[in-house]
């Protein structure tokens, strides 16, 4: 039998306090939170970010919500109209069932799209062309897997062809531009052609985003938001990744057909900012951003710090392939503590992304996890205390029930002791097995918001 693993007083701290900066990080992107310190109703004045809307001059207010963030967003958006609010549709995935009147509460799929997502998809465009008139304000609140939750098809395609094409995505390393970019040229909804049934309606969208440094189209494939991108776009992805070439012929006239199709991006395409910025594509659209992965690494360093730790964010908009981050964070961390640069230790960094994994074998995992198992081979012998993890702010990490996985300086040894041999459970991509039997996954549950992946490193004196 092997013994059980005894932390020390030290780790014990460490992790105390890890799971306090995590808790202050995911409390700084509620999105009850913040839209109630952004949407304020005054004297029939509606106050969005520096935006004022007369709700005098409006006939009916409607709201339209999807992603995950959803249902928080929609309440605290209804708290603030009251019984202003006309009516509305709120899409968000697979959970305990909402009663949230005058609102209609739909559940659909994530992260593929299945027969509940097309119906939620009609639910939205049916609501648009029965109640909403050219008098109406419509607000809309996006958030992280709208894009799976909110199914269209266009013309010449089909659900099934949609689900087939977005599984091939996810698992070629593709990053979510590059999904978004696809999911767009299939769809009725996305790349604001829902705005576009929405005109004239004034229109006012709050984001919540969970892709760093990305323009605010790209949140949910930008339903409300003209994305610009270039109609050639899905399918040089499409060859890129070799999916092209394993599509059915009528697949492959559909995506030719939109590369040969002459349009011009749209220059006023709405970029993100760390701030909460105000767009206008016409005098009656507004797109704001509500928070990002940004907003949560400030409140962790800000945490960081209450606990007399030295806090440092590293970056907000990590990319790239899962492997090849651990990698680089490997080096980087041999490299402070080795000659104490770039930060001398102890030392806490902090960093956001979303990273891809690349599906090799048929295990079981997400990427966070997949980052922290590579992450555990590049420091199997390394030789100062160190703390790390990363995580979903979602509460999931792919197809799994955790959140994330952490490690320490013990986590290869107690491996080893349990006979898991760490490299093939990465050629098998089989993470979340591994930090099972490890007995070190994160597991938070649905935490209501969406900011992509938050990751932090501690590395002792």
């Amino acid at each position: 039998m092997t013994r059980p693993r005894l932390p020390s007083p030290a780790s014990r701290r460490i992790k105390r306090a890890t799971a306090a900066i995590v808790r202050a990080a995911l409390t700084a992107v509620d999105p009850v939170r913040l839209i109630s310190g952004r949407f304020r109703v005054r004297r029939e004045r509606l106050q969005i970010g520096g935006k004022t809307f007369d709700l005098r001059k409006f006939r009916l207010l409607h709201v339209l919500a999807a992603g995950k963030a959803a249902p928080g967003m929609a309440a605290a958006v209804c708290a603030a109209l009251g019984n202003r609010l006309a009516g509305g549709v709120v899409v968000a995935p697979a959970g305990g069932k909402r009663h949230m009147p005058p609102l209609h509460y739909f559940r659909a799929a994530h992260p593929l799209p299945d027969r509940s997502s097309l119906l939620a998809g009609r639910a939205v465009m049916d609501y648009v062309r029965c109640h909403v008139g050219p008098r109406d304000l419509v607000i809309a609140l996006i958030s992280g897997g709208a894009s799976s939750l909110l199914a269209a098809p266009e013309t010449g395609i089909t659900l099934a062809d949609k689900i087939r094409i977005n599984r091939k995505l996810l698992r070629s390393g593709a990053d979510i531009r590059e999904i978004n970019a696809v999911r767009q040229a299939m769809s009725a909804l996305k790349g604001g052609k829902l705005a576009r049934l929405i005109a004239p309606a004034a229109l006012a969208t709050l984001v919540l985003s969970d892709i760093p440094a990305s323009p605010l189209a790209a949140v949910g494939s930008g339903p409300t938001v003209e994305s610009g991108e270039r109609p050639e776009a899905a399918l040089r992805i499409l060859k890129k990744y070799k999916i092209f070439q394993t599509l059915h012929p009528r697949l492959k006239r559909f995506f030719s057909i939109k590369n040969r199709a002459h349009s011009s991006p749209n220059p006023l395409a709405a970029s993100s900012t760390s701030r909460l910025p105000s767009f206008a594509p016409s005098p009656f659209s507004y797109v704001f951003l509500l928070g990002s992965i940004s907003t949560a690494l400030k409140a962790a360093r800000s945490k960081a710090g209450e606990l007399g730790f030295n806090a440092h964010i590293l970056t907000a908009c990590e990319c790239g392939d899962a492997r090849q981050a651990a990698g680089r964070t490997g080096r980087l961390l041999r490299r402070i503590a080795a000659r104490g640069e770039p930060f001398q230790p102890p030392v806490m960094l902090l960093a956001g992304g979303e990273l891809t994994v690349k599906v090799r074998g048929r295990g079981k995992g997400g990427r966070n996890q997949e980052f922290i198992l590579a992450l555990l081979r590049e420091w199997k012998d390394f030789q100062r205390p160190f703390f790390a993890l990363s995580l979903g702010t979602d509460g999931r990490d792919g197809p799994t029930p955790a959140a994330g996985a952490w490690i320490d300086e013990r986590s290869f040894a107690q491996a080893q002791e349990l006979g898991l041999d760490v490299d093939h459970f990465l050629e098998r991509n089989d993470s979340h097995h591994f930090f099972k039997k490890m007995d070190q996954l994160i597991v938070t549950g649905a935490t209501g918001t969406n900011v992509a992946d938050l990751r932090l490193f501690y590395v002792s004196g």
